[in-house]
């Protein structure tokens, strides 16, 4: 039983010494001066660059929409550029919309094609006209 009690004791002894120790460890560095690094002023010639992580959001977003279904054959801005009301964005290829446009100008052309045709069929029956209206009078003259 002396045994364990002097073994108990000298542990006690131990932890005293450590936790001492520690606490004066403690006290030294709340005391101490901290230690500054210090260089002298001196005038640099060339410009020192930076470079933080960051992101940058606009003040103003908004979102487009096409009026026209297509490909974009001409970009015109890049993202993140600055744009005014108006400025044109984008060149947009539509084959679809280009294919109705051939159509309807065929449409166009074969139209005028077909007036000029009764123009001329209207012309025709004038002088027809004309002349079986002479002939008629040349006959009830006689």
């Amino acid at each position: 039983m002396l045994g364990a009690g002097v073994f108990i004791g000298y542990g006690a002894y131990k932890r005293q010494q450590r936790n001492a120790a520690a606490q004066a460890e403690l006290n030294e560095r709340e005391n101490r001066a901290p230690h500054v690094r210090t260089e002298k002023v001196k005038a640099v010639t060339d410009p020192r660059e930076i470079h933080l992580p960051a992101t940058a959001q606009p003040f103003e977003t908004t979102t487009i929409y096409a009026r026209q279904s297509g490909y974009i054959a001409k970009r015109l801005v890049d993202i993140g550029s600055r744009v005014k009301a108006g400025d044109l964005l984008a060149v947009i290829s539509a084959p679809e919309v280009d294919d109705q446009l051939t159509q309807a100008r065929a449409q166009l052309l074969q139209m005028q094609a077909s007036l000029e045709q009764t123009e001329a069929n209207r012309t025709l029956a004038n002088v027809t006209n004309n002349r079986f209206t002479a002939a008629r009078a040349a006959r009830m003259g006689n």
